[in-house]
């Protein structure tokens, strides 16, 4: 498991596993045509609660990626957007467009 030095402090890793004890730095949700709304709101609200920093919900229909972050509004990112780490993920940077090729 690879973490980066900035990250590092964050987790722990278990040599003997591919889990990693602590709370992530993101949750990523892609949703399915059996997803409900009500679904994903719990989910999400799930991963908010209990710690997770961003939630990002994909939607290939429409193209789209919405990040949750606790105590602020969702923000919704189209095609023609770049999607950011913002202060969790420092550097990361893809186009929207990218995650759905």
């Amino acid at each position: 498991v690879y973490l980066a030095p900035e990250l590092s402090a964050r987790v722990m890793a278990d040599e003997d596993t591919t889990m990693i004890a602590g709370i992530p730095t993101l949750a990523v949700e892609i949703l399915s045509p059996s997803n409900t709304i009500e679904s994903i709101r719990e989910k999400i609200d799930v991963y908010l609660r209990a710690g997770v920093p961003q939630v990002w919900i994909l939607d290939g229909h429409f193209r789209t990626v919405t990040v949750h972050r606790p105590k602020q509004a969702p923000v919704m990112l189209n095609a023609t957007q770049e999607l950011d780490g913002g202060a969790e993920l420092p550097g990361f940077r893809v186009p929207v467009a990218t995650i759905f090729r």
